[in-house]
């Protein structure tokens, strides 16, 4: 049985054995992003899946090297794990 959580208004499932804590702190390497979109987040300081959810796309569109791409890319691969970030 998958644990309910409430994020952005929307009810996601979550797999009992990982906890929102667990996905939150989710290293951005374990992604699958490409180098370059790692590269620009690892600039900026960005390292977690939890610091990436709470910006929008302007402020990530300000770091340098990350353009529209990056931010597409990330967001299929947090969509794959059923997050959405602030927009």
């Amino acid at each position: 049985m998958a644990c309910p959580y409430i994020v952005e208004h929307r009810l996601w499932e979550f797999p009992e054995e990982k906890s929102i804590m667990e996905i939150y702190s989710t290293p951005l390497t374990r992604l699958g992003l490409s180098p370059r979109t790692l590269n620009a987040l690892a600039r900026a300081r960005i390292t977690r899946v939890s610091q990436v959810l709470r910006l929008s796309d302007e402020e990530l569109i300000r770091i340098r090297n990350f353009g529209e791409r990056c931010l597409i890319e990330l967001d299929q691969k947090l969509a794959e794990m059923n997050l959405e970030r602030g927009q």
